[in-house]
């Protein structure tokens, strides 16, 4: 390795280090007295280690979390800072060891906060990818997101076709959608009352897969995908392989979450790109694990994207209703069973006259 190359490694590690110790005060409240004893060691001065390590047995043995010794915080903050300024970073990247476990790059999913989890849906709105293999918590990460969503945006609502434990009674804020006709009635209530909402599809690349063999109902997917945030929604797609991932998808979804066992996951998020441990099992959204989630595309997407462009001065959940309601009286009117045309309407049968 050339001395420039050195000199990169040694910018770059001991930026990592720092930012990790520096996510790792920041989410002080969750901290362990194992933490703070490795955040002593590693980045406080030897003059200094005695006495904080003294101070850490004393509130330890009292029984006392490390968020509730005043001033501790602080004092490690100023410690960070000031060994940044007086160490070189080959010193930093010798002797630092950020709190957490370092060696697997992973930290406590409690350390992020909701802000952070939910930064791609800034702004109008955005799009997230969640993949992994069968069995790693995609599905149950997707209800964290969902009840994240709803805490931080409350009066919102999630729209989602993951099986809940209680189908019937879904948590305040869900909305169970198995159809796209499901999810458009959804969309239009949230833009009659003015407010976000998020579309969640689990197991989404079996969508894809049924659209695929329409090609044009593939396409109308995609378009549809495509105008999420400016109907005001954003939208999370739960699919087992990163390459199921629909070209669109991957164009707009800058942010992923990628699910490698029960309890960890990679993250890639604006602003944090690390491993995280202790994923909790959603606690709010109960769902059925094991069980698929389903959802039929049964409307022609073609025409719905052609109806919602403004027309006249009806508002976009005003044309979205109106589709619905015409898709309805369409599919309502008699096929013909042989050729699969629509017939004439039946017309209004008329009492033949009562003879006397």
């Amino acid at each position: 390795m050339s001395t420039e190359d050195m000199e990169k490694y040694r910018i770059l590690e001991s930026d990592k280090r720092y930012r990790a110790a520096d996510r790792w005060l920041d989410n002080f409240s969750a901290a362990s007295w194992s933490e703070v004893r490795t955040f002593i060691r590693s980045y406080v001065p030897p003059d200094k280690v005695k006495e904080l390590l003294e101070m850490a047995r004393e509130a330890e043995i009292a029984r006392s979390p490390p968020i509730k010794v005043q001033g501790l915080e602080d004092r490690l903050s100023e410690e960070l800072a000031w060994g940044r300024a007086l160490r070189d970073n080959l010193s930093i990247v010798g002797s630092t060891i950020p709190p957490g476990d370092y060696d697997t790059q992973t930290m406590p999913w409690s350390y992020i906060k909701e802000h952070v989890f939910l930064a791609p849906f800034k702004g109008d709105g955005g799009y997230l990818t969640i993949t992994g293999k069968p069995r790693k918590g995609k599905t149950g990460c997707g209800c964290l997101y969902c009840q994240m969503w709803l805490t931080y945006n409350p009066g919102t609502e999630v729209l989602t076709n993951i099986p809940l434990q209680d189908s019937d009674k879904p948590p305040v804020g869900v909305r169970s959608v198995s159809a796209m006709s499901d999810l458009l009635r959804g969309i239009a209530a949230a833009l009659a009352e003015d407010r976000k909402w998020l579309w969640v599809l689990d197991e989404a690349g079996l969508v894809w897969l049924r659209a695929e063999a329409m090609t044009i109902r593939a396409r109308g997917l995609e378009k549809f995908a495509r105008i999420v945030p400016k109907l005001g929604g954003s939208f999370i797609y739960i699919e087992q392989r990163i390459e199921g991932v629909p070209t669109v998808i991957t164009d707009f979804a800058e942010s992923h979450v990628f699910c490698t066992s029960p309890g960890y996951v990679i993250v890639d998020l604006p602003g944090l790109n690390s491993g995280l441990r202790d994923v909790p099992r959603p606690d709010m959204m109960k769902y059925r694990s094991g069980e698929t989630g389903y959802f039929e595309v049964d409307i022609d997407m073609d025409k719905l994207l052609r109806a919602l462009p403004e027309r006249g001065h009806k508002t976009q959940a005003e044309r979205i209703s109106a589709f619905l309601e015409a898709d309805e009286r369409l599919k309502e009117q008699p096929r013909d069973g042989k050729s699969g045309r629509f017939g004439a309407k039946s017309e209004p049968q008329i009492a033949p006259p009562i003879s006397t």
